[in-house]
């Protein structure tokens, strides 16, 4: 069973990176984080500024866990499959990481913050959002949380 694990986790993997291979980074006059006076701002833009997302590491990655939400809208949409791969080669499903990619991808409520949810999935091509669905999709379970979030990617 956890070689068939692996195998899925490979194959999930490959399919982001697929559909995020033609990726561009964005101009380096669009802003890496939304407020670049706070620590943990400071510490992300240092580890990843200029750096193609296929050359993010795990150990960049897990020390960025709490962060993803801090990226530009551009730069989510850029790094974002850095997360997802990364963990998914190296930890695997049940890795922590894959829980704040979760949440940056589960819709909230309502009002500005759904408003900029939409904003950030506009970015995502057809490929890349159905890459997006396949990980929502393996990474959901059966709370209340999970079923909206798969019921959001599955109409989107």
């Amino acid at each position: 069973m956890a070689s068939e694990d692996c195998d899925g986790d490979d194959a999930l993997a490959e399919l982001v990176e697929a559909a995020f291979e033609s990726s561009k980074m964005p101009s380096s006059e669009v802003p890496l984080v939304e407020s670049d006076e706070l620590p943990d701002s400071i510490r992300l833009s240092r580890r990843f500024s200029g750096r193609d997302w296929k050359a993010i590491s795990f150990e960049d990655v897990w020390l960025s866990r709490f962060d993803l939400c801090r990226f530009t809208d551009r730069y989510f949409h850029y790094y974002l499959p850095a997360f997802i791969v990364q963990t998914l080669r190296v930890g695997g499903l049940e890795t922590d990481p894959l829980d704040f990619v979760q949440s940056s991808l589960t819709p909230p409520d309502s009002g500005e913050d759904y408003e900029r949810f939409l904003t950030r999935l506009s970015l995502f091509d057809r490929e890349q959002r159905d890459a997006l669905r396949e990980v929502i999709s393996d990474l959901c379970g059966d709370s209340e949380h999970d079923r909206q979030a798969r019921e959001f990617w599955d109409s989107y």
